[in-house]
């Protein structure tokens, strides 16, 4: 008898784990959906703004999500003293060259395994220092610079202070060709996140930029699909673990 009731647990248990586990994918799915066809109708419908005149109206008249391409211009440009030029933001990244130990294995003629410590040198990241504008034009506008995030600071050049330190500058150019979509409402320009949220600009056209939001929409509920599956097997392997055990 016992026999018997053992076999019934070992179909009814994974039964009741897939049917529980489908149930709230069905229900995790479902909202995850919702939100990525939320998203593509903000990205589709949002109102192109491109030209001085038409970003105006959107803004005066709160026309809500829309999206443009701008010349970012920095106000006051910053600059390190020993790299000179003209730039939005400038970051430069000191690096000291140091000695380093660590313990490596190795077989030694018996066929045995043997550690040994060896020393080895290396660029040792030792801070950064940011300088940044203020303030950016855009459509002649002007906007604090921490309001907008997502710009690509640039490889400048690298400096050696000594044999064994070294300062490497990455800065984002005085002048810039960007996309964003944003949301003109009472408050102003703002992100589509909320007011407490900075505006992402994209260098891509904003056909570019669509498709690669939509993309990742897929992606992440096709990994989502994958995963929930990988936690039902996982989950029925581990009950049968257990029982056998």
């Amino acid at each position: 008898m016992m026999r018997v009731d053992g076999r019934i647990r070992f179909i009814i248990i994974p039964m009741i784990i897939v049917t529980l586990t489908s149930l709230l994918g069905i229900w995790v799915h479902g909202k995850v959906e919702e939100n990525r066809i939320k998203s593509n109708q903000m990205y589709e419908t949002a109102i192109p703004a491109d030209d001085k005149e038409t970003y105006d109206y959107v803004l005066d008249t709160q026309q809500g999500i829309f999206y443009t391409h701008s010349d970012f211009i920095a106000i006051k440009p910053v600059t390190f003293p020993r790299i000179g030029g003209e730039y939005m933001k400038v970051v430069a990244e000191e690096e000291h060259y140091e000695m380093r130990t660590r313990t490596v294995s190795y077989v030694d003629e018996k066929g045995n395994t043997q550690t040994k410590t060896e020393t080895y040198w290396e660029w040792v990241y030792y801070g950064s220092k940011t300088k940044q504008v203020d303030k950016v034009k855009v459509h002649d506008h002007i906007y604090d610079f921490n309001k907008f995030t997502g710009f690509d600071g640039k490889y400048i050049t690298t400096k050696y202070l000594s044999s064994d330190v070294r300062i490497t500058y990455y800065g984002v150019p005085k002048k810039l060709h960007l996309t964003f979509l944003a949301d003109a409402s009472e408050n102003g320009l703002q992100s589509v996140r909320g007011k407490d949220s900075a505006i992402n600009v994209s260098y891509t056209a904003y056909d570019k930029f669509v498709e690669s939001k939509l993309s990742k929409g897929i992606l992440s509920t096709v990994l989502i699909v994958i995963g929930w599956i990988a936690l039902t097997i996982g989950l029925i392997y581990g009950y049968f673990y257990i029982e056998n055990n």
